[in-house]
């Protein structure tokens, strides 16, 4: 159950002080330049906003209303969301999978000089097809997979931008100096332009960058503002690829996806959403959105230790729709299993655990562990971790994996 995973969040020692600050600041500084560019892409008649609003519902009742930016790279906060998709994901398949972890290599290709706004997607277009001839004609028979091709864009206040990729590749046999070097000249050949293996990967925000930085983006000129949320717009930035790609589909078909929890990436069960919401921009037929949960995360608070919220789209405490009220019951339930388990979670801390943080934090995953069964999988269908059985790999997480006996209990 997502929103018990959220609540197991709250059970992590708060945070340094001072990471905590830079923390939010960081997030208030992306939060202003993303709306500096999307504002100025409004004035323009570009639409950076979308029509509905998204609001954060915590477990206590509490309303906090959040821009919605439209999915635009350029904007940071909605790269942000693409990118820590990605970097959660990239970061599970790399632990699930020791060796790729262990030899994968990280290169970076470039199209040559930098070109106009106009030529990006032709620049982009080109490479990619050396990219699929090099690796359908050299790469796969060396036993080379390329595992993901990301994207970036730098430009400057001229209008001109700087076209290249970052591939992460996974050599599936040893390659001695002969392949190797017949891997990369071939690939350098076709690219006519330079190609550069920047060694093991040791981290997937290496490879999982975001396609230009806010404050070149805020340095255009608004003509070359516009000619680059144009060019940019429908994109696709980051490509999985090769067995990386073939892992996300099998999780998609088993019905999971990639979540986070106490920082770490996770499997979780992918849920029903009810009332979905179309991706098309069809604003001018008037539709009424009401109550829809749209995901379960956490807050940080000012004293570093996280609550649990429900991001709503349509956040209405008085519905107009059937579908309205039946949103709104659906988040007054999570909003009761949060209460029941903060309050069963003083009680235990008060019966004689102790003091401090230890004891707040044992409290709430007991608690947490008792809610499953109690409410076995809920009627918010939000379900729980997937977890493989190697516990010598994959330990429980206390509070998270639900016990056996909660399973028989709850059925």
């Amino acid at each position: 159950m997502a929103w018990l995973v959220a609540i197991a969040r709250a059970a992590s020692p708060p945070r340094d002080p001072d990471a905590l600050r830079r923390s939010g600041e960081a997030r208030e500084r992306l939060e202003q330049q993303s709306r500096a560019i999307a504002d100025r892409m409004e004035a323009m008649g570009i639409s950076a906003y979308r029509p509905v609003s998204l609001t954060e519902v915590a477990a206590d009742g509490t309303a906090e209303e959040r821009l919605a930016f439209r999915d635009i790279s350029i904007i940071p906060s909605a790269a942000a969301r693409v990118r820590r998709e990605y970097r959660l994901s990239l970061s599970l398949f790399l632990r699930h999978h020791p060796r790729i972890a262990k030899f994968a290599r990280y290169w970076v290709a470039t199209s040559g000089a930098r070109c106009p706004i106009a030529e990006i997607p032709a620049r982009k277009a080109a490479m990619e097809e050396v990219l699929a001839r090099w690796t359908s004609r050299v790469g796969s028979p060396l036993g080379i997979d390329v595992l993901l091709v990301s994207w970036e864009m730098p430009i400057d206040a001229a209008g001109m931008a700087h076209v290249h990729c970052n591939l992460l590749i996974n050599p599936t046999r040893l390659l001695d100096r002969s392949d190797a070097e017949r891997a990369m000249g071939s690939l350098r050949a076709a690219l006519g332009a330079h190609l550069h293996d920047a060694g093991r990967l040791k981290n997937p925000d290496e490879i999982c960058k975001y396609v230009t930085k806010p404050e070149e983006v805020l340095g255009l000129s608004d003509h070359h503002l516009a000619d680059l949320a144009g060019v940019i717009r429908g994109m696709r930035l980051i490509c999985p690829l090769g067995s990386y790609r073939a892992w996300r589909r099998d999780l998609r078909s088993q019905g999971l996806r990639v979540s986070s929890l106490r920082g770490e990436a996770i499997l979780v069960a992918r849920h029903h959403r009810g009332q979905r919401l179309r991706r098309d921009d069809h604003e001018e037929k008037e539709m009424i959105v009401e109550n829809v949960i749209c995901g379960i995360g956490s807050r940080l608070g000012n004293d570093g230790i996280s609550q649990p919220v429900v991001r709503v789209v349509g956040y209405q405490p008085e519905p107009q729709t059937g579908a309205g009220w039946r949103g709104l019951h659906r988040l007054h339930a999570l909003q009761d299993q949060a209460a029941w388990i903060t309050d069963r979670a003083r009680t235990l801390e008060a019966a004689g655990h102790g003091g401090g943080l230890a004891a707040v934090a044992s409290a709430i995953r007991q608690a947490t562990a008792e809610a499953w069964a109690r409410f076995g999988y809920g009627l918010d269908r939000l379900l729980r971790p997937h977890l493989p059985n190697n516990s010598a790999t994959h330990p429980a997480i206390p509070g998270v994996d639900r016990p056996p006996e909660a399973s028989r209990e709850a059925g």
